[in-house]
């Protein structure tokens, strides 16, 4: 048995999760460090591209989609699979640390990335205005908990199952959960669900998934500041800065000064 059938949202096109402790802040800040080459193609198409969920390395994520289960539908038990739902949600992460030299070394092992820095009330509002909301699909965004293992199998068996694993709330915040050692990403996450299903003259039809989701995101209205890698060549940093100029001219453009040192003078 799987389960395919994503129910089309209607009335909240954007949806919190794990917001309480930001509520007291109405806008604030999120940063994201991708490769240079899919930035650009972001500034000359104009389209944010988010991939499967069920394409994420990391094999702790989508924890509670691995976990096996059955249906004890009249009284018939029958394994549900979790794969065609994962392949309906579409994700990208960001993070709420303004900067770190982990987050460098891990997202930009050649030192071609740039981490790009916005705030929640220009995704909100650029989400409001692009495909999501146009074509019904629902928006999940939010800050990610951080468990021990032991803790994230526990809320599989006390939240998630005795919730309705199978809901479509239930899967989606299960991606708001992760292990503890990767705390130090202090991530946000948003979260993309889109129907599998449409109706056509009267009947219900599948609709074909595709492995990532474009949405219309104009930069020039959503990033504040571009930042180089610190390790960057500076001869490299300013052909690019050049370039990224011409499609934000109204951006900060920066290199990081994560590593930069000035000797201090001592007399002995």
């Amino acid at each position: 048995m799987t389960v395919t059938k994503i129910q089309e949202p209607i009335n909240e096109p954007i949806k919190w999760v794990n917001e309480e402790p930001l509520k007291a802040v109405q806008d604030y800040s999120i940063y994201k460090i991708m490769p240079y080459k899919y930035f650009l193609a972001w500034l000359e198409n104009k389209q944010v591209r988010l991939e499967q969920i069920s394409s994420w390395g990391d094999k702790f994520e989508l924890f509670l989609f691995k976990q096996k289960y059955r249906s004890n539908f009249d009284k018939e038990l029958k394994d549900i699979s979790m794969e065609a739902v994962s392949k309906a949600i579409y994700g990208q992460s960001w993070s709420l640390c303004p900067e770190s030299d982990a987050m460098w070394r891990i997202y930009s092992p050649n030192c071609l990335s740039v981490k790009i820095h916005t705030t929640t009330n220009k995704l909100i509002k650029a989400l409001e205005g692009c495909s999501p909301s146009k074509s019904h699909m629902i928006t999940y965004l939010g800050r990610v908990n951080y468990y021990s293992l032991e803790a994230l199998l526990n809320r599989i068996t006390t939240i998630y199952v005795p919730n309705g694993v199978t809901l479509e709330e239930t899967m989606v915040y299960s991606l708001f959960d992760k292990r503890d050692v990767l705390s130090y990403e202090n991530e946000f996450r948003w979260a993309i669900i889109r129907a599998t299903q449409t109706e056509c003259n009267g009947y219900k039809q599948d609709v074909p998934i595709k492995p990532y989701l474009l949405l219309d995101i104009d930069p020039k209205c959503f990033v504040d500041e571009v930042c180089f890698d610190y390790r960057l060549d500076d001869n490299l940093y300013n052909s690019m800065k050049c370039c990224v100029q011409k499609f934000l001219p109204n951006a900060v453009i920066t290199k990081s000064t994560l590593a930069d040192f000035t000797p201090m003078e001592f007399t002995i």
